[in-house]
């Protein structure tokens, strides 16, 4: 396979500049615009739908990437960009059949030079977004391929990578394979489980188990007592949560990812009301002066190293959803001095993409969990 270019362009104005359509959605202020998503899919999706992370030496895709890339277009309503994106992941990571596989998360440039399935591995956090991103677009959109397809996904997700642990009933595992010890303990990944997701799957297949799952997802994300979140967490052979060794206590590049579903949360869902209350507490360790957020240790929220300042933006929505206008103001001022810092990147520019749509009224989650969209009038 040949890949695209490389990207040249920083940022385009935004198509998604959309009026404000529900009170959970306040003011973006001074925030900056979306990025336009036609610029996006010109420079981070190849024509036959693969979104490639550019900055990997293998130019890979990633079942993660195709699952946030899908949503996006459900979002800006690109029902062609839907389909190519949906088609490319399943033909390569799927074997052409998503209805009996999980895809695999990694593919790329092998060493010697062939374009194929690098790691066949699942990942959850990816099927899970894939499952809910065509259920919901199968409402919008009226297709029920896409409901068969999702309903497929998360029946696979609890099949393959959940497991049952003492005091917690049905985890959601990061995978299907490699994060069970020999001694019982699994490993997990908070930021692998936006409770909207889990909510809105329980309210659509009560008889699957999926209520289990949210309750169990929320008290790995409630474990912390400071509220600060890390990449992974312990849970032991007696049910306990824990962080691993130092390096463990990390909270970086997976962990932004919880306080931006948090932040999304419908202001009204119990999951929404105690997992904000509770991240509350981390907020003050997670700001800087000059609203850069860094790496930090989840046990003494010391400062490890500097995230991009684009993944900056993954706060927003949080800090909005707590009313800490102040602190907003100042961090929309600071990506707005510099929007290339946006797109700075196939992660940073995803999850800017989404926090700032989020900002701006293009979409929320309902109560329920389910996906509401400025373009329809489906509730």
């Amino acid at each position: 396979m040949i890949p695209l270019r490389q990207p040249t362009s920083v940022l385009a104005g935004s198509s998604l500049l959309l009026a404000l359509f529900c009170p959970a959605v306040v003011s973006a202020g001074s925030c900056p615009a979306v990025p336009d998503w036609k610029t996006f899919v010109s420079e981070m999706v190849s024509p036959d739908g693969r979104v490639i992370d550019w900055g990997t030496p293998d130019q890979r895709s990633t079942s993660e990437g195709q699952a946030y890339a899908l949503l996006m277009a459900l979002i800006a309503s690109d029902r062609s960009a839907f389909d190519r994106i949906l088609q490319w992941t399943e033909n390569n990571l799927a074997h052409g059949d998503l209805r009996s596989r999980l895809p695999a998360w990694h593919w790329g440039r092998a060493q010697d030079g062939d374009w194929r399935v690098i790691d066949p591995n699942p990942a959850s956090d990816a099927d899970l977004w894939l499952a809910y991103t065509l259920i919901e677009a199968s409402r919008f959109w009226k297709e029920p391929r896409y409901l068969e397809l999702g309903r497929s996904l998360a029946r696979l997700v609890l099949e393959k990578e959940t497991q049952v642990m003492p005091r917690f009933g049905r985890i959601l595992l990061p995978a299907p394979k490699g994060f069970v010890e020999p001694n019982g303990s699994v490993r997990v990944n908070p930021s692998y489980v936006p409770p909207q997701i889990l909510r809105r799957l329980a309210d659509l297949f009560p008889e699957d188990g999926w209520e289990e799952l949210l309750d169990s997802s929320m008290r790995i994300l409630l474990a912390r007592p400071n509220g600060l979140q890390s990449d992974w967490l312990i849970i032991d052979p007696q049910g306990r949560p824990r962080l691993e060794d130092e390096r463990g206590r990390i909270g970086s590049y997976a962990a932004i990812r919880v306080y931006l579903w948090a932040g999304m949360l419908s202001p009204d869902a119990p999951e929404g009301i105690t997992l904000r209350r509770h991240l509350a507490r981390a907020v003050p360790r997670l700001l800087r002066k000059d609203g850069i957020l860094k790496a930090h240790d989840a046990v003494t929220s010391q400062a490890r190293e500097t995230l991009p300042t684009g993944l900056t933006a993954t706060l927003l929505p949080l800090i909005r959803s707590l009313r800490l206008d102040t602190d907003l103001a100042r961090l929309c001022l600071t990506l707005g001095n510099d929007p290339s810092v946006l797109v700075d990147g196939y992660y940073t520019r995803t999850l800017a993409w989404l926090s700032l749509a989020w900002m701006h009224g293009a979409f929320r989650f309902g109560t329920d969990g389910r996906l509401i969209l400025s373009w329809s009038q489906d509730p």
